[in-house]
């Protein structure tokens, strides 16, 4: 890849040239060519977004036989994203346009000779426990709510605390809204919000677009100023169990995770942010796994929270605390003003477990929300927007 043209702007992007008021006095001035970036990328092994949405995918493997880009969401075997063939060219460079691609933020995977692996030109690798897979923005005109809009913005806050439940130290990763550091006196609602089995803490901030949602949403007016708050929801190392055990996982990782969030994260959340503790201004949600564990300390503890997102819930058993807990609807109904759940009309995954769940909350006879996204599996394409509209329903 050519880099030698831009080191000079390496080195000017540091300097005090790039001061707004010192343009107009430098007559040496001259702007870069319009399409000089485009050339850099054109001459380059990066893939590249075209002005008209289609994708020039480019990958330097000149020992490969095969190659292939996948672009969308899969869920393999039951589901693929779509194949595209690559082509090679005499330096060993394969490439091919897709396109127009709607706007969206979409997952990558090539395909080497059947050896599945993420963009290396990506700027978004895909946080997930293998990464394999990366991620490309289409951005929309007019910008979607998934999109950076020039607004006010919040911000994603990094933290490390110690988990005396797990005997060890965690990350955390706390959203606080436009504005929170310029008004120290004010307090805010809080949403604490799970990840899914395969994801880690960064997944929701990263593919979720949580900022970018939020963001967007109270620039908008459609939701209120609130605190979000993504922990690692992995309580006990999945990586330590064999698949064929993943529902015996799941039923101990829901207890100890429910441990955690009030022996350990709510503790720490509340003596570093100024957050609101009435149950009234506590809201929890998640995706899959983490669907499942919100259905699970929602309804054990429907006394410390409003409003419950149920997004494509991995429901697999029911623990004796949440069995107990579904005696006692009345309590849940009392307490629960919100009870938003979703799922993809085609998850392979835990679509038919949600249907079984809503069932089971009519014979209950406990009020919810209930959206089944058309064509849709088990992926993000069902939990931003799933997100997005329960953030608009908060603490209103």
């Amino acid at each position: 890849m050519k880099t030698g043209p831009l080191f000079p702007l390496v080195v000017l992007a540091s300097s005090s040239l790039f001061q707004p008021d010192l343009y107009a006095q430098s007559k040496e001035y001259t702007p870069l060519h319009p399409n000089a970036a485009d050339t850099i990328a054109k001459a380059s092994i990066i893939t590249e977004l075209l002005p008209s949405r289609s994708v020039v995918f480019r990958l330097k493997a000149p020992d490969a036989r095969q190659v292939s880009v996948l672009v969308g969401f899969s869920n393999p075997p039951t589901a693929m994203a779509p194949s595209y063939p690559l082509k090679k060219d005499n330096d060993g460079l394969w490439s091919a346009t897709v396109g127009p691609l709607a706007p969206d933020l979409y997952e990558v995977q090539f395909n080497v000779d059947g050896l599945m692996i993420a963009d290396p030109g990506s700027p978004m690798p895909k946080p997930q426990r293998q990464v394999n897979t990366s991620l490309l923005e289409i951005p929309g005109d007019p910008p979607t709510f998934l999109d950076t809009r020039d607004i006010p913005h919040g911000a994603i806050r990094a933290e490390i605390y110690r988990s005396k439940v797990l005997n060890g130290t965690r990350p955390l990763l706390v959203y606080t809204p436009p504005g929170y550091d310029q008004h120290p006196q004010e307090s805010y609602p809080v949403l604490f919000l799970y990840h899914g089995y395969g994801d880690t803490v960064y997944s929701w901030v990263t593919e979720g677009r949580v900022q970018q949602i939020l963001d967007n949403s109270i620039a908008d007016g459609r939701a209120v100023p609130m605190v979000v708050v993504v922990p690692d929801t992995h309580a006990l190392d999945p990586d330590q169990i064999p698949r064929t055990q993943v529902g015996h996982y799941l039923n101990e990782n829901v207890q100890a995770e429910d441990r955690e969030l009030f022996e350990d994260i709510i503790p720490f959340v509340t003596a570093h942010y100024r957050i609101r503790t009435d149950a009234k201004d506590r809201a929890l949600a998640g995706l899959s796994m983490g669907g499942y564990q919100t259905v699970y300390t929602g309804f054990v503890h429907p006394d410390k929270f409003s409003a419950l997102g149920v997004f494509s819930a991995g429901i697999l058993g029911e623990p004796q605390p949440l069995e107990q807990a579904l005696q006692t609807p009345e309590k849940i109904t009392a307490n629960i003003r919100y009870l938003y759940v979703t799922t993809g009309s085609k998850d392979p995954v835990t679509g038919p477990r949600t249907e079984e769940f809503i069932e089971r909350l009519d014979q209950l006879k406990v009020p919810y929300s209930f959206e089944r996204y058309p064509d849709q599996i088990h992926s993000m394409e069902v939990w931003r927007p799933s997100l997005n509209k329960f953030v608009s329903k908060l603490f209103r």
